[in-house]
């Protein structure tokens, strides 16, 4: 039976691999956030001026969050008027529950502002800077998973496009069947063993059930003549 020859993209995203790719994707867009965050956080700091104003509007509003948006989330927010530089400006900020039910309507509270950029401030003193700190290493966690993963897809890619390419061909024999504990998609995964005529043995990627072939089959490895790499089942990585 001959398979389709399995290229570097494949191995990356196949067997839930775009797992790993979605978080590089998170990453980029909470190092996004936090660069934003840290840019305002560090100018409110360096170039902010503290001002008395008043709270106008305190209202609550929901939305959808959760695994698959089945949970419904609270975001508190507050319109305010300040005075910059003799001019009244209006806004409206999210802020925490906490500080939330602390206010009341008519009420005086601290805002600092950027003194060139009055649209840059904030109620809740120094929290701007302190999220971008929090996204910052939300981002590099979710970019070094994401990275790691990617990492590991490519090296398998590697080993295993290398033996398909430049290997030994072997003959094998699969030994079981075994199920793993991995279900993708709701699908229950599969791997082969087998033991090729020298004796050596190996096991299968994770697959369906049903593509893989059933214990006693004969079926083509592809193993590295020094002996340092693990051997390569055609089914992965496809007919030479």
């Amino acid at each position: 039976m001959a398979y389709p020859r399995r290229g570097w993209w494949w191995f990356v995203i196949s067997v839930a691999g775009w797992i790993w790719l979605t978080l590089l994707v998170l990453g980029v867009i909470f190092a996004g956030v936090a660069n934003y965050q840290l840019s305002e956080g560090w100018a409110l700091r360096v170039r902010g001026v503290a001002v008395t104003g008043q709270v106008t509007r305190l209202y609550v509003t929901s939305h959808s969050c959760g695994t698959n948006s089945r949970s419904t989330c609270s975001s508190y927010n507050v319109d305010f008027d300040f005075d910059a530089a003799g001019v009244m400006r209006s806004d409206s900020t999210t802020v925490g529950s906490g500080f939330y039910h602390d206010l009341q309507v008519g009420q005086s509270l601290p805002v600092r502002y950027v003194k060139d950029d009055p649209s840059v401030n904030e109620i809740e003193i120094g929290t701007t800077l302190t999220g971008g700190v929090f996204m910052t290493l939300l981002a590099l966690g979710f970019l070094a998973g994401g990275g790691y993963g990617i990492r590991q897809r490519l090296q398998m890619a590697g080993r295993m496009i290398g033996l398909r390419d430049h290997g030994r061909v072997m003959q094998a024999v699969v030994t079981a069947r075994k199920m793993s504990n991995t279900k993708i998609n709701g699908a229950q995964m599969w791997t082969i063993q087998w033991r090729d005529d020298t004796g050596l043995t190996g096991e299968s990627r994770l697959h369906k059930e049903l593509q893989l072939p059933e214990a006693g089959t004969s079926v083509t490895v592809y193993v590295d003549p020094d002996g340092v790499l693990a051997p390569v089942w055609e089914g992965d990585c496809g007919t030479r």
